[in-house]
């Protein structure tokens, strides 16, 4: 590894949006070890790994901390971008589906941040996936309830790990051209857009971008901190 190439972690990398965060580490030279479920992704690349993980089962989240990060060396960033959204009401949920989702938007990752506290190097980031969902509610209550919990987490968290670390999460609107998108009625991605001041949608590529750029030294004082990407269609 030179001086300036750096250990990337993504978990929950086999989306449209892990595959353009992927890239944007790779064409500044990192090292990526990137995560999948189910399908391993086709991607391949020099300087990509691809690790299997059920972010919600101790046993793969102990596999791959010992066997895939530990002869790595130190970490230096982590991002947590795991999601699951069933688009149900809570009528229609059941125990287990509320728990797969609790897990794998919030405790899965968080869980597993948690054995990943020694193999973080000095200056690392964490950089967490939240949601507008878990700042103004959703449809779909469980899925909103866990992105909402990654907030008072990150904030929690960046007064445990400073100086050493930073951790920040990202809480996008509506992503444009992803599963998400393309499975959504299309009145219902109108009224998304009619509902954002800049009348757009968040693009995979400008999510990607925000997400390195906040690795960076000259973020170095954004620590607990949440980057709204709404076009406005949510203000705190």
């Amino acid at each position: 590894m030179t001086a300036s190439q750096r250990n990337i972690l993504i978990v929950g990398a086999s989306s449209s949006i892990g595959a353009a965060v992927i890239d944007r580490f790779l064409t500044a030279g990192d090292r990526v070890v990137a995560t999948y479920n189910a399908n391993r992704p086709e991607h391949t690349a020099p300087r990509l790994g691809w690790a299997q993980l059920d972010v919600t089962a101790g046993p793969a989240r102990d596999a791959l901390v010992n066997t895939v990060i530990a002869p790595l060396g130190k970490l230096d960033v982590v991002l947590l971008l795991s999601g699951l959204l069933p688009g149900k009401n809570l009528a229609a949920y059941d125990p287990a589906l509320a728990d797969r989702v609790l897990a794998v938007n919030f405790t899965g990752p968080a869980l597993l941040l948690q054995q990943l506290l020694p193999h973080l190097g000095e200056g690392s980031n964490i950089v967490f996936m939240a949601s507008v969902a878990g700042q103004r509610g959703s449809y779909d209550p469980f899925y909103a309830a866990a992105k909402g919990a990654v907030l008072p987490f990150v904030k929690s968290m960046a007064r445990a790990l400073g100086p050493q670390t930073r951790i920040n999460a990202i809480a996008p609107a509506l992503i444009a051209d992803t599963a998400m998108y393309h499975d959504m009625a299309p009145e219902t991605r109108a009224n998304h857009q009619a509902q954002t001041p800049t009348g757009d949608f968040v693009r995979i590529g400008d999510l990607a971008a925000q997400i390195h750029a906040i690795t960076q030294p000259h973020w170095r004082s954004l620590n607990g901190a949440c980057i709204d990407l709404n076009g406005g269609s949510y203000l705190r």
